[in-house]
């Protein structure tokens, strides 16, 4: 998390938030999915994930990113 910078968060759900953040090596904007640490464990939170993000990522102007974070 120390490599970016929080701009705001955009969306909250009941597993999970997503947020507007810079990353400060290059200025690029990106969306983090936050997961509440608790529910990472629990295989049908991170099955629904999966999908979401699958079906999310097979739009026209949807971009592979490139860095993650541990």
């Amino acid at each position: 998390m120390s490599d970016f910078e929080l701009i705001r968060v955009i969306g909250r759900g009941s597993y999970a938030k997503v947020l507007l953040v810079r990353l400060k090596k290059n200025e690029q904007v990106f969306a983090m999915k936050v997961v509440k640490k608790e529910l990472v464990h629990d295989d049908e939170v991170r099955l629904q994930q999966a999908r979401h993000e699958r079906r999310s990522y097979q739009c026209p102007g949807c971009q592979t990113l490139g860095h993650g974070c541990v």
